[in-house]
């Protein structure tokens, strides 16, 4: 605490002007005193002149010479008073003018003191109060200025702890203040810049000659916001917005509030959900067209379907003519060679319709299985999209945090993070139905090619007995003898062909059925692929709007 030594009471002042009125008093008595005096005195000495010039104009040279040692008696009592008066006066004009010199002293001192305090405590958020005595003349000035002070040293030690860069320049363009955080982000001792232009300090392209900010800040009296790039030492560049504030620190004299926001970190996120939206698009992409291959495979497997189909009704066909074949010869013995032509015809024919079924039902197989694989790899792109939604959400979480430390600056940069972090929402559900999705597409998969493969063993089956109805057929040509002991065979292998190839039509309808289900479930997977792009898009025109 800053003390005033010199001090002067109201006591002394009081004393000090009374002891002055009281010399002023005496030496006006004393002139009056004088005058009463000598008056009289000099009345008496003209009156004598007077009688002496009339009626004792004769008298002789005694009274003449009375009369002159009277006159110089009252001339030396006159002289006499004068001095002392002079005298008297010269002693209290020296003490009042040395009063008025004690009093010009310590008043300029102790206004000395007070300004150079006040100073101090403009540069140094350390200063503190002064302190004056009970009776000091200044007491409610210094009152007024240790107040001042108190809020001064609140300001910067509030500027001081904000995490926002905040720097102070004079109407010169020196640093007058600088906070820690703009130390941080300058890399420099703020004690030693305190004094510096700014220009020096901040290196800054844009701090040069006519396109310095504070310049048109004071020039258009409003506040001027700028993009530029910090330049260190090492070469390094850090991408900044300047802010400038100016304010009035006097009648003629300006300010300027300087505050620095570091956009390298936002734009380092920017950049990163920029890559992660790129590639959630590619990804996107390779999944619908995954999905349409998937769409095209199962329109080949349909018709694979319904080809099988045409082709199990045509052997069912075919064995109820053998039967009904079987059954003539069994009436008539006459008809048998040509009926067994007939049963040779088409039992042939059933041959190459079980083979070709066979072929049918293997590509039909290798189409299922084809479209396992292609599930399962859709299932690999989902958890890559799921991952992408996560780190997507949690780099949105970041830039949140960015933001809302960055203040008023990092506002619109907020709402776009809320956004990322709404699509990569958006995106985990879609992938969550795509899974659930391709689940079910996995699922049916596997009914169908289970199903396939009793079609298949079914079809073997055929083949097998139409191979024993051609050896039948073969040894009733042979010989008629047989033909009895056969014919219920024959007939029996027609109603197992029948049979089996009614089977095998219910089963081929089963698993055109799944086809269709899963070509359902493909086109969703479609249409939510096509959704994750629009995502995409979307969130690449946010960040593009933001690079603007």
């Amino acid at each position: 605490m800053t003390l005033l030594k010199k001090n002067i009471p109201w006591q002394t002042i009081i004393i000090s002007s009374f002891s002055l009125f009281i010399f002023l008093g005496i030496g006006f008595i004393g002139f009056n005193h004088f005058n009463s005096l000598s008056k009289p005195l000099k009345e008496k000495i003209h009156n004598l002149e007077k009688i002496t010039t009339s009626e004792f104009s004769n008298k002789n040279k005694e009274i003449s010479e009375s009369l002159n040692s009277i006159k110089i008696e009252i001339k030396n009592y006159y002289y006499n008073n004068i001095k002392f008066l002079l005298y008297s006066s010269v002693t209290i004009i020296l003490i009042a003018f040395l009063l008025l010199l004690t009093f010009y002293i310590v008043f300029k001192r102790s206004i000395i003191g007070i300004t150079r305090h006040i100073s101090d405590a403009l540069q140094d958020q350390s200063a503190i109060s002064i302190y004056s005595s009970k009776h000091h003349i200044f007491r409610p000035l210094i009152s007024y200025i240790n107040n001042l002070i108190n809020l001064n040293n609140q300001l910067k030690l509030k500027l001081e702890v904000i995490p926002v860069p905040v720097i102070e320049l004079d109407n010169n363009y020196h640093i007058s203040f600088m906070n820690s955080a703009s130390a941080d982000l300058l890399k420099c001792d703020k004690t030693s810049a305190l004094g510096k232009l700014c220009k020096d300090v901040l290196n800054s392209e844009k701090c040069q000659g006519d396109n310095c900010p504070c310049r048109h800040a004071c020039q258009s009296s409003g506040v001027i916001s700028v993009d530029t790039k910090i330049v260190f030492a090492d070469e390094r560049q850090t991408p900044v917005e300047f802010t400038v504030v100016p304010f009035e620190k006097g009648p003629k004299e300006k300010g300027f509030i300087i505050c620095l926001t570091d956009l390298s970190l936002m734009g380092n996120i920017v950049g990163e959900v920029k890559r992660i939206t790129e590639q959630l698009n590619s990804t996107s992409d390779h999944l619908s067209l995954m999905a349409s291959q998937m769409m095209q495979s199962t329109d080949d497997i349909v018709k694979l379907s319904e080809q099988s189909a045409i082709n199990i009704d045509s052997m069912a066909t075919l064995g109820e003519e053998m039967s009904e074949n079987v059954s003539s010869q069994a009436e008539s013995a006459m008809n048998m060679t040509k009926s067994l032509k007939d049963v040779s015809i088409n039992t042939a024919k059933a041959n190459q319709i079980s083979r070709d079924a066979n072929i049918k039902t293997t590509e039909v197989n290798t189409k299922m299985k084809a479209l396992v694989e292609a599930s399962e790899q859709i299932g690999k792109v989902i958890t890559v999209i799921n991952d992408i939604a996560d780190r997507t959400d949690l780099l949105a979480l970041n830039a949140a945090i960015e933001a809302e430390g960055a203040g008023m600056a990092g506002k619109g940069f907020a709402v776009v993070a809320d956004e990322v972090q709404k699509l990569a929402k958006q995106s985990a559900d879609a992938t969550d139905e795509i899974a659930q999705e391709i689940e079910n597409i996995q699922t049916s998969t596997q009914d169908a090619v289970q199903a396939m493969e009793k079609i298949s063993t079914i079809i073997d089956e055929i083949a097998s007995i139409n191979e024993k109805n051609a050896v039948a057929v073969q040894e009733q040509t042979q010989t008629a003898a047989n033909i009895s002991s056969h014919t219920n065979q024959t007939v029996q292998a027609g109603l197992t062909v029948a049979n089996g190839a009614n089977e095998a039509h219910n089963l081929v309808n089963d698993i055109s059925d799944k086809i269709k289900q899963t070509a359902n479930q493909a086109d969703a997977t479609n249409k939510t692929s096509q959704e994750l792009a629009a995502m995409a898009s979307e969130l690449m025109e946010i960040i593009n709007q933001l690079n603007l």
